[in-house]
């Protein structure tokens, strides 16, 4: 035992150098773990923000119809305000039923944000206000259409004014998830490339060790080894004189 201290064993060398190599192979599977997750992660997002777009873009016509709707029951003959309001029931629930699909899209993506920074969470929180301000615009254009009398033209200025306020509400909207769907796409992007640069590092370490592993354990000890092999086959030819210099003080050395 007093021959093996001072020097690391075979057994301890090769452990040393199997372990790094696993840990390397871990970090790997780790990287590519985090990038699959990260990824999914994104394309959610994108894929949130796309699906936003659409209820926001089908609330906008839902809006439109009904527009075209009270336009055409004011042009209609011997309609007093509360039928034409009956006649527009219907569509104004539409509306409100578009509104409420948005709201609740817009409630998910603040839900979602909790674990992102603050700056994100308070501008999904900001799409959830101009939402807000949007409902209230229709809720007073519905109010007012029916108080309105059978005339077109101060329902068409009443119209007229909604758009000016709704319009670009509703741009700002579709403009914000764009925009949100844009983010995640470029955040796909550079999470690709921080990979292909984290791949490529793991990569390079791993076959310097490969490289050191092989030029300072595993070449010395084929070689010390083939010395062994080649005394022994020496003496089991009789020649009794063979002798080797001890090199190191673990087992091979203790072997010579």
């Amino acid at each position: 035992m007093s021959a093996r201290r001072g020097s690391l064993s075979v057994r301890l060398r090769l452990l040393l150098g199997t372990g790094l190599i696993a840990i390397l192979a871990a970090i790997a599977a780790l990287l590519s773990a985090y990038g699959a997750a990260q990824s999914a992660r994104l394309i959610d997002i994108a894929a949130h923000a796309e699906t936003r777009i659409e209820l926001i873009g089908a609330l906008s016509g839902r809006v439109g119809d009904y527009a075209i709707v009270a336009v055409q029951q004011a042009g209609a003959p011997g309609l007093g305000p509360q039928e034409r309001a009956a006649r527009l029931t219907a569509r104004a629930e539409a509306v409100r039923a578009a509104f409420a699909r948005v709201d609740a899209a817009l409630a998910r993506a603040v839900e979602d944000a909790r674990g992102l920074d603050p700056d994100e969470q308070s501008a999904r929180a900001t799409r959830s206000l101009g939402l807000a301000r949007m409902r209230a615009l229709f809720d007073a254009l519905d109010a007012a259409i029916a108080g309105e009398p059978a005339d077109p033209d101060p329902l068409r200025a009443e119209l007229d004014g909604f758009a000016t306020r709704f319009s670009p509400l509703l741009n700002q909207a579709i403009e914000d998830e764009r925009r949100a769907r844009a983010a995640a796409f470029a955040a796909v992007e550079r999470l690709r490339e921080r990979l292909i640069w984290a791949a490529a590092a793991v990569i390079a370490i791993a076959a310097g060790a490969v490289t050191v592993f092989h030029l300072a354990i595993t070449r010395p000890l084929g070689a010390r080894l083939g010395m062994a092999a080649g005394a022994a086959a020496a003496i089991g030819r009789g020649s009794f004189a063979t002798r080797l210099r001890a090199r190191g003080r673990d087992e091979i050395g203790l072997l010579f």
